[in-house]
């Protein structure tokens, strides 16, 4: 399962690089909003959620469920490939709707499974449960567009926040809160008896409910909702700190004990949704406004938590299971992709921070983005080629 979602990844990736390339040398019959859309569903539904899956079914499915989730893994994948075929061609039309459709079916079906299943260790059930949650309130979103286009409502403001209410369930909920549950429940494994960090999940569900307004600030609402914006980003931040101090005391004998890379991947990951918590305060900062409001700066906020933090957290998963072998080829795999993920930040940033600085326009920065693109994926290719070159021994890790 694991396998299938890297190769997803991969495919994302390559979409990816494609998209970029339009941008120095366009072609006539490529329809770029099509084929961004195949991308963002290869990232979203055929990388994460199938990692995510993958997972799910090591940690907690049992017995005769394992043959329950293949089958759903088998429908989910014809949903997937039905939408990486279809929206190149159609964008958002009756067959990627059907197999959009199917997908969203299938996933609800999955989080039921997870809200039920008696494998979660009592310590990571909330987490998880409340992951599930915003898992299918995202689903909201997409299911409002129809009945608001048919209604005329298309270019009204509650259409473009429909989507932006299920990008945010999905990056500060969904892709947040799993791979937090399965830490602590890795933790339980290995035996820590911590109850449930009750605190911390208030505080971060909280603010992912609050911080949905951030989405909103373009439209210059009243003061108060900025305020409510700015508290969710700030309850995040206390949450998060709460959770580390929770969960460290149970790295703290990996870092001798060959989860040096593993733990250093959690760190990265950790670091960045501390940092994507601050960049959401400092959103609500009407003086950042003409910042906040970049194109460039929404691009690099979604792509932050998609490499930044699920991307890390997922390697120190695999890692840990022995999905991926640690060495010195994987390492350098991950540095030429870690190298062209700064360069894709430092790229689409710089252009929305120049300006209010006085620095001089940045030369070729489609150029440098194509590279960064083509950086990433070498280095993710190189991985797979390394973890399917040598049999992967299963191990214990963080």
């Amino acid at each position: 399962m694991f396998a299938v979602a890297w190769v997803f990844l991969l495919a994302s990736v390559v979409l990816g690089v494609l998209l970029r390339w339009q941008a120095v040398q366009p072609w006539a019959w490529f329809d770029y909003p099509n084929w961004l859309h195949a991308h963002s569903h290869a990232a979203f539904l055929g990388w994460v959620f199938n990692a995510f899956f993958a997972l799910a079914v090591r940690e907690w499915a049992q017995g005769a469920q394992r043959r329950f989730y293949w089958t759903l893994f088998a429908v989910l994948q014809v949903a997937n490939l039905g939408m990486l075929a279809g929206f190149p061609v159609q964008g958002y039309g009756a067959a990627t709707i059907a197999f959009s459709t199917l997908h969203m079916a299938g996933g609800a079906v999955f989080g039921v499974f997870l809200w039920r299943s008696r494998a979660v260790p009592p310590s990571a059930r909330a987490c998880l449960r409340l992951a599930v949650v915003c898992m299918l309130v995202s689903g909201i979103g997409p299911l409002a567009l129809g009945p608001m286009a048919a209604l005329g409502l298309r270019d009204s403001a509650l259409y473009p926040l429909s989507v932006y209410w299920y990008l945010h369930f999905q990056y500060n909920g969904w892709f947040i809160l799993f791979p937090a549950a399965v830490i602590l429940a890795r933790a339980a494994d290995r035996g820590d008896r911590s109850e449930s960090p009750t605190v911390a999940l208030v505080l971060l569900g909280t603010g992912i409910f609050l911080t949905f307004l951030v989405s909103a600030l373009w439209l210059d609402p009243p003061g108060w909702v900025r305020g409510l914006a700015l508290a969710g980003a700030l309850s995040q931040l206390a949450g998060g700190v709460l959770f580390l101090a929770a969960v460290v005391p149970v790295w703290s004998g990996r870092t001798a004990t060959g989860g040096r890379l593993e733990v250093r991947l959690l760190w990265v990951a950790f670091s960045a949704f501390f940092a994507k918590a601050v960049f959401q305060a400092l959103a609500c900062l009407p003086a950042l406004s003409a910042v906040v409001d970049h194109r460039f700066t929404a691009i690099t906020f979604l792509h932050w938590v998609f490499l930044l933090v699920v991307l890390p957290a997922l390697v120190a998963a695999a890692l840990s299971y022995g999905w991926i072998r640690d060495g010195t080829r994987t390492r350098l795999g991950l540095a030429l992709a870690a190298a062209g993920i700064i360069l894709t930040k430092a790229g689409l940033l710089y252009p929305v921070l120049a300006p209010a600085v006085g620095a001089p326009p940045l030369p070729a920065v489609s150029q440098i983005l194509l590279a960064a693109a083509g950086m990433q994926l070498a280095g993710l290719v190189f991985v797979a080629i390394r973890c399917a070159a040598q049999r992967v021994e299963p191990r214990q890790g963080v």
